[in-house]
C-alpha cells in the first residue's frame, strides 16, 4: 500500500466514525469518500480508490462486521489469485462465509454504482 492509499483510508476511517446505517451503506459512504479523494490528492488509480474505501470501513468495524468485510475481501482476493493462474481453493474460501449465513455485499457491484 502506498502511503497516499494510506492517508486516505485513515481519513475515510475518521468519517466512518459516527456512521449511522447498516454495513452495506457503511462501504458505500465509504466508497463514495475515496471516489470523491477526501485527501484532496487526485493521484489515486480507480483501483487504488477501491482499496482505500474496503481498508478504511474493515478498520472502522469490530466485531461479527469486521469479520464479514474481511471475508468478503478473501473472497475477492481468491478470485484474482485464480484469475492469475494459481491454484486456489474458492470454494473453501466461500464456505467460510457462507457457512455463517452471510451473503456478499457486492464490494465491485457497489463500487461501480458510486463511479457510475
Amino acid at each position: 500500500m502506498s502511503n497516499v492509499l494510506i492517508l486516505e483510508a485513515s481519513v475515510i476511517k475518521e468519517h466512518l466514525k459516527d456512521f449511522k446505517g447498516d454495513l452495506k451503506e457503511k462501504l458505500r459512504f465509504a466508497m463514495t469518500e475515496a471516489h470523491k479523494g477526501v485527501v484532496g490528492i487526485a493521484i489515486l488509480s480507480p483501483d487504488e480508490k477501491f482499496r482505500a474505501a474496503v481498508a478504511a470501513t474493515i478498520l472502522a468495524s469490530e466485531g461479527e462486521e469486521k469479520e464479514r468485510l474481511e471475508w468478503e475481501s478473501k473472497c475477492l482476493q481468491a478470485l484474482s489469485a485464480g484469475i492469475s493462474g494459481l491454484p486456489v481453493n474458492i470454494g473453501f474460501v466461500l464456505e467460510e462465509g457462507t457457512s455463517r449465513g452471510w451473503e456478499p455485499l457486492g464490494f465491485l457491484a457497489l463500487w461501480r454504482e458510486v463511479v457510475g
